[in-house]
């Protein structure tokens, strides 16, 4: 099963694990290649956002609606910070680089790699971004373009590896993170 619900532990800040954090744009593959790659290394997979909706009876868009933004972040950030788990691959929310407290913890479990995809890719598989549950750090609604100009930074500072994956099936993608990993 590609998913877990609880939400045991606290931001611990001095474990190394085998565990590896995917992080990346929203339609990067950060859950379904998240899911595959933990099929594949015989580890637990743990989808940070589905333990957030799970945890709160909501959808993700609900929840931005309903707490607004900022909130939003805190709960997404404590959600990252409650996982514990050894011998796993977690799957953030986009925004989840948002919160220094959260990649910092990520990186205490074990490597973080950023599934990189150009925004011409992105456009292709992105619908609407607001349906998704998308947010920008400010709350304000914009482009594409424009999260991804802010979010690409963050990705690359908090990785320690950088896979790109543009126009590659699961399986492809999956090869190039199993051999970034070696």
């Amino acid at each position: 099963m590609c998913d877990t619900l609880n939400m045991p532990g606290t931001c611990s800040k001095t474990r190394k694990s085998e565990t590896i954090t995917l992080i990346g744009m929203p339609a990067s593959g950060k859950s379904t290649l998240g899911c595959a790659l933990a099929h594949h290394l015989n580890k637990q997979f743990i989808d940070a956002d589905k333990r957030i909706e799970s945890a709160h009876h909501k959808t993700l868009e609900q929840l931005i609606d309903e707490y607004g933004v900022a909130r939003f972040l805190q709960i997404e950030s404590d959600a990252v910070c409650s996982i514990d788990d050894e011998n796993a691959v977690i799957s953030t929310g986009g925004s989840a680089v948002y919160s220094a407290r959260a990649m910092e913890h990520a990186a205490t479990l074990g490597r973080i790699i950023y599934l990189e995809v150009s925004l011409n890719e992105l456009e292709k598989r992105l619908g609407n971004l607001q349906e998704r549950g998308v947010v920008a750090r400010n709350g304000s609604v914009v482009s594409l373009q424009q999260l991804y100009s802010e979010r690409v930074p963050l990705y690359r500072r908090y990785a320690n590896l950088t896979v790109h994956i543009d126009g590659t099936t699961v399986q492809e993608a999956l090869q190039i993170v199993i051999n970034a990993l070696q």
